[in-house]
């Protein structure tokens, strides 16, 4: 089988182009969607005793006054996991509201803060409140919270001084919660909470690491081979995460840590792909000196086709079933690496192979360098 690659150089070159486009106004317009590693917020993994639908938790935590969040399965459909693009305070404040709602009318929390002193654990004030007293034991019992300190501030409200930090309790008030509205018993396997700034700086961690990873392979593939085959694999490489970005963006799918992750991983098996077809382009033009650079090309990548199908159809095969059963948690991971190796299949061999012809690779690029004096080295 002779395939003529080299003839579809132009729609091939109409489609990158469109797609890059695409992504580009994708990522101005829309963005992406970070999941909480980047915008921080918490996290609360419930087991039940038996398996749930979605649905039902999403309709409970919106009960509960927790609207917008992510709920997810973990691992099997009687773990869950619910994400908060909020504070472990801004929960507190939004779960005690919502106590207060039948406690005492009219009272509404103004803040929740947590004490580094080692005195208290927790401050809230709360605006509004009659009944001190019988409103303490409400809200904070102290089986949970331990002794409780009532504090009158006037005008600012009533501060209410706790010797236990609110973010357990408020939590497995919230699973108990949960616990009713699914009528299974549930329990609370971990919170978790990322701030802002180390979201950001995850955010600028997981870019700097892509950059780094283009620039050691242009560096790479420039001593390896030669620039224009370093240009034209970073162009590649640039072209496959480009792409893969904006179908995150224009889907809306969340974007985290894994996402990146399988980024990273879409460029090693991008360049490794890329540098076998390079390698087999640098061989024939060192043994095929008669033909031109097109004929090259095409002679190359019907070399490497065969491992190229195979290599790129098994690992995809292995992706669809852990994108399919590996459930909701590794599903961004595996959609993002299907599509990039995919992409970066296309790119590796098509792409690539354009962008040498449009740099004018030829073999004078690639022959062997001669050293100086070598028509003496034999001579006695």
């Amino acid at each position: 089988m002779n395939i003529n690659f080299m003839r579809f150089r132009k729609p091939a070159a109409i489609l990158s182009a469109v797609l890059l486009v695409l992504s580009v106004i994708a990522l101005f317009a829309k963005g992406l969607n970070l999941g909480l590693d980047f915008t921080g917020g918490t996290q609360v993994r419930v087991a039940f005793s038996d398996s749930v639908p979605l649905d039902t938790v999403r309709q409970a935590t919106d009960a509960q006054g927790f609207t917008g969040a992510v709920v997810v399965y973990y691992g099997s459909e009687s773990e869950v996991m619910i994400r908060f693009q909020n504070s472990l305070e801004d929960l507190a404040v939004t779960r005690l509201n919502t106590v207060l709602a039948e406690a005492a009318p009219g009272a509404a929390v103004q803040s929740v803060t947590q004490d580094t002193s080692g005195t208290y654990q927790s401050q809230v004030t709360i605006a509004g409140a009659d009944n001190l007293g019988e409103l303490a034991d409400r809200l904070f019992p102290p089986q949970v919270y331990g002794p409780v300190e009532v504090r009158d501030q006037g005008e600012e409200g009533t501060t209410f001084m706790l010797r236990r930090s609110v973010d357990d309790p408020v939590a497995q008030s919230f699973v108990q919660a949960l616990s009713t509205a699914t009528g299974q018993d549930a329990e609370l396997k971990d919170l978790s909470f990322v701030g802002s700034q180390v979201g950001d700086e995850m955010a600028e961690n997981a870019v700097i690491g892509l950059l780094t990873a283009l620039a050691i392979v242009m560096l790479y593939v420039s001593l390896r081979f030669q620039y224009k085959f370093a240009v034209s694999a970073v162009a590649a490489l640039a072209h496959d995460v480009l792409i893969v970005t904006g179908i995150f963006a224009i889907s809306g799918l969340e974007v985290d840590l894994t996402v990146f992750a399988a980024l990273l991983a879409v460029i090693g098996y991008s360049i490794n792909d890329t540098i076998v077809v390079a390698d087999r382009i640098r061989e024939n033009f060192r043994k095929i000196r008669k033909s031109d650079p097109v004929d090259v090309m095409n002679t190359s990548l019907n070399q490497t086709l065969g491992r190229t199908i195979v290599t790129s159809l098994t690992t995809i095969l292995v992706l669809v079933a852990l994108y399919l059963f590996g459930g909701d948690v590794i599903r961004g991971f595996a959609l993002a690496l299907i599509v990039g190796i995919i992409v970066g299949t296309y790119s590796s061999n098509l792409v690539v192979s354009n962008i040498l012809l449009a740099m004018k690779v030829n073999k004078e690029d690639l022959m062997i360098p001669v050293k100086e004096g070598a028509e003496f080295d034999e001579n006695p």
